[in-house]
């Protein structure tokens, strides 16, 4: 006795194997997709407070090494093209407070990134507030913090 055989069409066929392999193939072209993820200033004055904090855990003592430090980074990141104001000023903010806690006085780097630090609110539009929440205080005493980076902040208002 002879079986039937059912033919189907060569379409169908193609249909059946584009339906099996169409979802690895869309997995492929995901995984080599680019990330495209902008940083917001606040992210960037993180990451500059970050680096200079690294800095700082490193040579907690030696206020030179601590500047190099510093320097090395603004130099990696403009070659990088990552270099930004926002993380220029966190980068800042935090190196003022360590220059602050090593009894640093207002001279060389430090003048320089106070006045760096002011120049990017101004240009950026940050306020006293933003600078604070910047420093991390939870309650903004503009004394207190203009002591930590000589008086750089209530400059940036006007």
């Amino acid at each position: 006795m002879r079986q039937k055989t059912r033919k189907y069409p060569h379409g169908v066929g193609i249909a059946l194997a584009l339906a099996i392999f169409t979802p690895c193939m869309a997995q492929n072209s995901k995984l080599n997709a680019p990330i495209s993820r902008q940083p917001t200033v606040g992210s960037e004055i993180d990451r500059g407070q970050d680096a200079a904090f690294d800095c700082g855990l490193h040579n907690l003592t030696n206020f030179a090494e601590f500047v190099a430090c510093l320097n090395d980074i603004v130099t990696a990141n403009r070659q990088k093209s990552t270099l930004s104001e926002p993380f220029q000023f966190g980068l800042y903010v935090r190196a003022l407070q360590h220059a602050y806690v090593q009894h640093v006085a207002l001279e060389g780097n430090v003048s320089i990134w106070r006045d760096s630090m002011v120049k990017i609110m101004k240009s950026n539009k940050l306020s006293f507030k933003d600078f604070c929440d910047a420093v991390g205080s939870g309650k903004c005493e503009p004394v207190k913090i203009n002591e930590q980076t000589f008086g750089s902040a209530t400059a940036a208002r006007h």
